[in-house]
């Protein structure tokens, strides 16, 4: 959690872009689930952003406080930031354990006490252990536990309205074998080579 937007963030709100109106509505669904479930609707709804990943990130999102105010009213509203290309590469899960983790800092901003200098603070890292994710250390680094994946089963993700980015696999070259007069065998990954044996000094030949 940040209180305030880092120097190197990224600018361009992508949540209107197509690919990402199915997560973004996903994620909002999960949002009223979550809350009714272990907050009995008494969060306020952040605005939901996503954005390109930083140079050197690698998180999914974070929270930001009162970081968007409407034009006509003096409140000010907080934010979660998803970052959209790791988000695609992750899955529904990631996102929704993230969206989670961020809704624990909502609830410490909005119902409990953030510390000055940690925001993963004793009280967070009790919250967070309450409505199912494992967490580790001051920088709250949180796991799905059995029972938050009991959860996600209840609530049911519907994957099928978001696309996801698979990266892309590396197709291993197929090893050519080759083999000299005496017997001796050896694997190349071209034809065109030029090898002799020193024991049989006969010519290696591709064996088809």
């Amino acid at each position: 959690m940040d209180a305030t937007p880092p120097k190197d963030r990224v600018r361009g709100d992508q949540t209107a872009d197509p690919t990402l109106i199915g997560l973004h509505t996903e994620i909002m669904r999960a949002f009223n689930w979550f809350n009714a479930r272990h907050w009995n609707n008494e969060l306020p709804t952040p605005i939901v952003s996503f954005f390109p990943q930083p140079p050197n990130g690698n998180r999914l999102g974070h929270f930001w406080a009162n970081t968007w105010r409407e034009h006509d009213r003096e409140e000010r509203r907080d934010e979660v930031i998803f970052y959209a290309d790791k988000c695609l590469q992750q899955g529904i899960n990631q996102v929704l354990q993230t969206l989670l983790h961020e809704m624990v800092h909502l609830w410490q901003k909005t119902k409990g006490k953030p510390g000055k200098d940690n925001h993963h603070n004793r009280a967070w890292h009790a919250e967070a252990k309450r409505v199912g994710l494992q967490t580790e250390g001051p920088k709250g680094f949180t796991t799905a536990t059995d029972e938050f994946n009991a959860r996600l089963r209840e609530f049911a993700p519907r994957v099928e309205a978001c696309p996801w980015r698979s990266p892309p696999t590396r197709q291993k070259g197929k090893m050519i074998l080759w083999m000299c007069s005496c017997g001796i065998k050896i694997r190349a990954g071209r034809r065109d080579i030029d090898i002799r044996c020193n024991l049989c000094e006969e010519d290696f030949a591709v064996v088809e």
